[in-house]
């Protein structure tokens, strides 16, 4: 699958916030990286993304997280299981596969996904 290093340029008028924070995350996502699901199944976590999609504070993120088909084969993809992050990107695009690995953390901050550790 390749390294998903961004080797776009950031946008000029201001800083990529995964570049600018890079240097304290409390954890960092690998390929590896199991998560599982917060709710008990699938379709409760996408009623639950659909809920979060409304809300003003995730309008600026339109770009980073999942579209809604995205989201419907990510978590079904995890199911009642633990998945590695890798795993889950399966059957999508080589380019998009980067773009979602980003949407993974994004699920995780908003307690959609958990990392199991």
């Amino acid at each position: 699958m390749g390294n998903f290093k961004i080797s776009q340029p950031s946008w000029p008028a201001r800083m990529d916030p995964f570049k600018l924070f890079s240097s304290y995350p409390s954890n960092v996502l690998q390929p590896e990286t199991m998560l599982s699901l917060v709710d008990s199944d699938a379709n409760q976590a996408i009623v639950r993304i659909e809920a979060l999609r409304k809300l003003a504070m995730v309008h600026f993120a339109v770009l980073i997280i999942p579209s809604a088909e995205e989201s419907s084969q990510i978590l079904h993809a995890v199911g009642n299981s633990q998945r590695k992050a890798i795993d889950l990107l399966i059957g999508f695009p080589p380019l998009r596969q980067r773009h979602l690995l980003r949407s993974l953390v994004w699920l995780v901050k908003m307690g959609v996904l958990r990392v199991i550790s």
